[in-house]
């Protein structure tokens, strides 16, 4: 249950961000009460494990765990951790609906902005036969609104 809890808090920056962002949300919602004493362990647990290191999932030889950590680790720690290399970037302006006090419809240009980083297969313990395929690509995406980075796709 530990090492639950301890994949649980790459994603996770606490017990009820956990509850209300996934449990609730892409769980099946079980009201046994064995599954609610789980609940209840992995919060008597969330404030004194620690989560995971990186190097303990990554360097595991499980392929499976690995992608399991992986997805709550995120894109974005990875791509950073391995130090991914930014390729390519473009704006694109795109149209959007804003609505004033009165409920009109006002049409706003605003600007999407898209970086594409490469990080090599290698570092993500990724061997493909023949050695064709020797990157891996993520595209981080930027908020128009509020200009800050909105995550890797």
């Amino acid at each position: 249950m530990r090492k639950l809890v301890a994949i649980l808090k790459l994603r996770h920056s606490s017990f009820q961000n956990f509850e209300t962002r996934e449990y609730k949300r892409q769980w099946e919602n079980f009201e046994t009460p064995f599954f609610t004493q789980i609940l209840d362990k992995i919060e008597s647990l969330w404030d004194e494990v620690e989560p995971m290191k990186y190097e303990e999932f990554f360097n595991t030889e499980d392929r499976n765990f690995k992608l399991f950590c992986f997805s709550y680790y995120g894109v974005g720690n990875l791509m950073e951790k391995l130090e991914a290399q930014k390729i390519n970037e473009k704006e694109i302006e795109v149209d959007y609906i804003e609505y004033d006090k009165n409920g009109n419809q006002k049409l706003i240009k605003k600007t999407n902005r898209y970086e594409v980083h490469e990080v090599e297969n290698q570092k993500l313990g990724m061997f493909v036969w023949g050695g064709r395929q020797q990157y891996s690509y993520a595209v981080k995406c930027w908020c128009p609104s509020t200009k800050r980075n909105t995550g890797y796709g």
